[in-house]
């Protein structure tokens, strides 16, 4: 069915699921899964909204009450996550991605995303070096291809002699994407 001509409703809510507010339409995010917070306009298209469209300024003002309720739920998760024993990837590691800003409701879903892909596809698991509790650097531990035993071997040799470079611990673990960025989570001991 197509919903682009019916009455549409923007509005912000909190999603149950994670406890971080969105700003989106009534559609897509279904009571149950969210509690509706405030209604911000009646529209008849559910289509994007971009700094042309006549709604523009009241979708902006939604996001800044979005990212002011986001404050609290992403300091909390910040510190869940590091007495967990998680260590935060800086955004800006390596330079590999263009922007390391929130996005529209103050969380980093997207450049987390964009780091996690470009460091290591779409293995999790890595190896990362760890000084004074902060990352300095992150290799996957999965290698680009198939590669036989031997040539595994030397991969992997080369991937750790790299990472001996720097200074710190070597550790393994997963990376995770959160509402915060993202985060190294060491393997237990």
């Amino acid at each position: 069915m197509n919903t682009s001509s019916l009455p549409n409703f923007l509005v912000i809510r909190l999603d149950t699921a994670t406890g971080f507010y969105k700003v989106g339409w009534d559609s897509d995010m279904p009571l149950g899964r969210f509690t509706h917070i405030e209604k911000i306009c009646k529209t008849t298209s559910s289509a994007a909204i971009t700094p042309n469209h006549p709604l523009y300024e009241q979708y902006q003002q939604a996001c800044l009450t979005a990212t002011q309720y986001n404050k609290k739920p992403l300091t909390t998760q910040h510190h869940q996550l590091f007495e967990k024993g998680w260590l935060p990837v800086p955004l800006s590691l390596h330079n590999l991605i263009s922007s390391t800003q929130a996005d529209e409701i103050g969380c980093f879903v997207q450049p987390a995303t964009k780091l996690m892909q470009k460091l290591c596809q779409q293995h999790h698991e890595v190896w990362a070096v760890v000084h004074q509790q902060k990352i300095i650097n992150v290799l996957s531990r999965t290698p680009p291809r198939v590669m036989q035993p031997v040539e595994f071997h030397v991969w992997k040799n080369h991937c750790l002699q790299k990472l001996a470079q720097s200074d710190g611990e070597i550790q393994t673990g997963r990376l995770c994407v959160q509402e915060t960025g993202l985060w190294f989570c060491p393997e237990a001991s």
